[in-house]
């Protein structure tokens, strides 16, 4: 059985760091908080089988559900649970037990399922998200209708759950807790977090839907500083993160994502915003974002030149 596995597996989506690429190519500059180095984008924001995930059993099932989906609505939980099943489904190790393959055939596919089963859903999303990239950068406003500003929302959620920065902060979080059963419930956070990234992505977008308040802003950026990204893409400029509460840990949320070292979102509930407006910013509004991606990154900070990096 040859079955064409990814090891090495990107949080943050590398089509979208080509923007910061030089000359068309895939080499970007970026940091670790020391000098400056260029790399090529396969190398960077990735780690070995970083979406595998484990069987999905009853009990994980039950925290997903108490846990996980507590807040959810009777609609939103419908949503999600479909998630659950799907991914709880593929990893179920009594499905490969029953199939007509020997043993060797099945610990291979075993294997596949278990590392490249969140990999391979989260591929097949970014074919759509080609198009919302590239509309938002194009600052094309006709083409966010609702149904595509339902999936924008989720485009823009994904980008901020998937991240190896917001698993960490999230397992650092429960590690807080003062519980009977702590290493339990470290667990269970752990092993169902590869599903929660998509509850969570999608729980945000349907709050920031129907709380109908937020703004799509495009931000362009004409001044001698450049934007610059890190392997937090998507920020919330009120930071925090509150894993109980399932928010970013903040009543207010602001999303900024910047798209080209020349163009940036804002998604912003803000009064003084016009939804689809277009402002142009002044160097010290591009150092503020600048710096509030450079606060809010885990390891790495993307250029597409030396200058803003040091």
């Amino acid at each position: 059985m040859a079955l064409q596995e990814t090891r090495r597996q990107h949080y943050v989506w590398r089509e979208y760091l080509r923007s910061w690429c030089l000359n068309g190519k895939d080499v970007i500059w970026a940091t670790r908080g020391a000098k400056p180095f260029l790399d090529n984008i396969m190398n960077l924001a990735k780690d070995e089988y970083f979406y595998e995930i484990e069987s999905i059993d009853k009990g994980k099932i039950r925290f997903i559900h108490d846990f996980w989906l507590k807040d959810n609505n009777v609609y939103l939980k419908y949503l999600n649970l479909r998630w659950v099943r799907m991914f709880s489904e593929l990893t179920d190790d009594g499905f490969i037990k029953a199939l007509n393959i020997n043993d060797a055939d099945k610990t291979e596919l075993s294997h596949y399922i278990k590392t490249n089963t969140i990999e391979k859903s989260l591929a097949e999303l970014e074919k759509t998200w080609g198009e919302i990239l590239r509309k938002l950068i194009e600052f094309d406003a006709s083409y966010f209708d609702e149904d595509n500003v339902i999936k924008t929302l989720f485009f823009l959620t994904m980008q901020y759950y998937r991240t190896k920065n917001i698993k960490e902060r999230v397992l650092s979080a429960a590690n807080k807790f003062e519980l009977s059963d702590k290493e339990h419930f470290k667990f269970m956070i752990e092993s169902t977090w590869p599903i929660a990234i998509f509850i969570l992505a999608n729980t945000l977008a349907y709050s920031i839907y129907e709380r109908d308040e937020h703004k799509l802003v495009f931000l362009e950026n004409k001044t001698n500083e450049y934007f610059v990204t890190s392997d937090l893409p998507v920020i919330n400029i009120y930071n925090g993160i509150d894993i109980y509460n399932k928010t970013l840990g903040s009543e207010k949320l602001e999303l900024y994502y910047p798209l080209t070292p020349h163009k940036a979102v804002l998604l912003s509930p803000e009064a003084c915003y016009a939804s689809f407006s277009k402002i142009f910013i002044d160097e010290t509004s591009v150092k503020i974002y600048n710096n509030a991606i450079k606060k809010q990154s885990c390891e790495l900070i993307f250029s597409h030149n030396e200058k803003e990096l040091l």
